[in-house]
């Protein structure tokens, strides 16, 4: 339900298979129970890899307790209806460490599914983590992968992740039409890396595979949101929508048709060669954030929602100081910006020094403002371009002027 309330185009959602598909073995044919006791993550293991692509009966519920590997030419698929539980508890998904690595997070029990090789699809499944706070557990791991797919997928149940999906040095991921969503922590144990503690619904590249990149990426027609942390370290509450980590990340990326909401930040960019194009992106700090190197990036035809705290669009200057990690070459067009209910500005670049933002042609927006005495933007030269075709209006449809 809440899905098809947010959906953006929900004409492009498609529809799972009422019946098993052709190449599909049922998870049954290996030994899996499907009721949501027994332990399938064996039985489920095994069908990967000796049947690759698992059908998931209808309305069945099919527990796992450690990791399970999709590798090449593998997956799941159900008529929508089948659900895939991580389990909590002591001999569950239980990681307690803020690690990122096969100890920690990525481990067998920190990872609910390792999609690792070529051709892989996951789609039209339900996938539930028991919840269990103060625990560092990720859903979606893709590794190291090429031409993988995931679609009509459902994931809620997290507290503590760096990412429910992480997508790491691949190439060509589809992640489409897809709800991560109804997650949460009131955790207070802070770890000695604190870039652990938060909850993002789809991370990029927070930890490279032999430093590579990930390139041709897909997220469309998604709805990510109520993803809430008690805000108790310096970093406030820390939760994402959508972050790429990593400077100069995500050639031929392509973010569109999104909806986020009830986030701290929509959309965290660190990377390049990105387009961001006709999403709704509502944050109670900072709908856009682009920052740590962050450049040759479009942001067009959305909707960005500020929350009375947070900023619509902020480019802020390099941190630490580098001129590796300088914002440069950002065009922001036929954007709508809502900040009427915001306390500080709709849009802030920095300025002031040699490592502020440089190159942002900001042009052909619309920003609609509480009162025409608002300070809406603050975008100065030569860092930042303001066109004069940007379009400043009050409520009750008062022009303001740029």
């Amino acid at each position: 339900m809440v899905f098809q309330q947010r959906v953006l185009n929900s004409k492009a959602v498609g529809s799972a298979p009422k019946v098993r598909p052709v190449g599909f073995k049922d998870a049954e044919d290996f030994g899996a129970v499907g009721d949501g006791v027994a332990d399938d993550t064996h039985a489920l293991q095994n069908g990967l890899d000796k049947g690759g692509r698992v059908w998931l009966k209808s309305k069945r519920v099919y527990r796992i307790t450690s990791s399970l590997l999709l590798g090449n030419k593998s997956g799941f698929a159900s008529d929508g209806s089948a659900t895939l539980l991580m389990a909590s508890g002591p001999d569950g998904f239980n990681n307690s460490v803020a690690v990122r690595g096969d100890s920690g997070i990525f481990g067998r029990h920190g990872t609910g599914f390792r999609l690792q090789g070529s051709d892989i699809t996951l789609s039209d499944v339900f996938i539930v983590k028991l919840y269990e706070d103060d625990r560092y557990v990720i859903g979606l791991d893709i590794r190291e992968s090429s031409r993988v797919t995931v679609q009509r997928v459902r994931l809620r149940g997290f507290s503590l992740a760096p990412g429910i999906i992480t997508i790491r040095s691949s190439a060509d991921v589809k992640i489409i039409s897809s709800l991560i969503h109804a997650s949460c922590t009131q955790s207070k144990t802070v770890p000695a890396d604190l870039n652990s503690f938060q909850l993002t619904g789809i991370s990029v590249d927070d930890a490279r595979i032999n430093g590579r990149e990930t390139t041709g990426l897909r997220l469309s027609n998604n709805v990510i949101g109520d993803l809430r942390m008690v805000p108790v370290t310096a970093r406030k509450e820390q939760s994402d929508g959508i972050n790429f980590n990593g400077s100069a990340t995500g050639k031929d990326a392509l973010i569109s048709g999104n909806f986020i909401w009830d986030v701290d930040e929509g959309l965290d960019l660190f990377g390049a060669d990105i387009q961001v194009r006709g999403n709704q992106v509502g944050a109670s700090g900072r709908a856009l954030k682009l920052i740590h190197g962050a450049n040759k990036i479009v942001v067009a035809d959305n909707n960005f929602i500020a929350g009375p705290g947070g900023t619509a669009i902020g480019i802020y200057k390099a941190n630490p100081p580098d001129k590796n990690r300088q914002v440069r070459d950002v065009l922001i067009e036929h954007n709508r910006l809502a900040v009427e209910g915001v306390k500080s500005v709709g849009l802030r670049v920095d300025s002031g020094d040699e490592f502020s933002p440089t190159n942002i042609i900001f042009r052909d927006n619309k920003l609609k403002v509480g009162n025409c005495k608002q300070s809406a933007l603050h975008c100065v030269a030569p860092h930042c371009s303001l066109e004069k075709t940007n379009l400043v209006e009050a409520i009750g449809a008062v022009v303001c002027g740029n």
